[in-house]
Formats: structure tokens, sequence, C-alpha cells
């Protein structure tokens, strides 16, 4: 059974970009919401621009 066809058949770049997308927008929230990821970041010296 399918739930959402349009995401469960993309083809796989369509689902590459998705998923970059989507990983982009959780480092993001966490370097934003959470001091323990936002120090770690920093001491690695990246930042949520650098994904």
């Amino acid at each position: 059974m399918i739930w959402n066809e349009t995401i469960e058949c993309m083809d796989r770049e369509d689902m590459q970009n998705l998923q970059s997308i989507r990983l982009k927008k959780v480092v993001t929230h966490a370097y934003h919401n959470t001091p323990f990821y936002r120090k770690k970041m920093q001491e690695l010296g990246i930042t949520p621009d650098d994904i």
C-alpha cells in the first residue's frame, strides 16, 4: 500500500534533493535552538550554511 505516491515513487535525484532540503532544515534548527549542537558546530568551525 502506498501512502504518499508522490514521495514514495519519486526518482532518485528528486529524493536526494528532498533529503538535502530536509537535512539543511534540521541542522539549521539544531544550530539556532540547541546550545549543545551550536557549540559543537562552532568548535568545528562550521555553520548550517556549510551543509
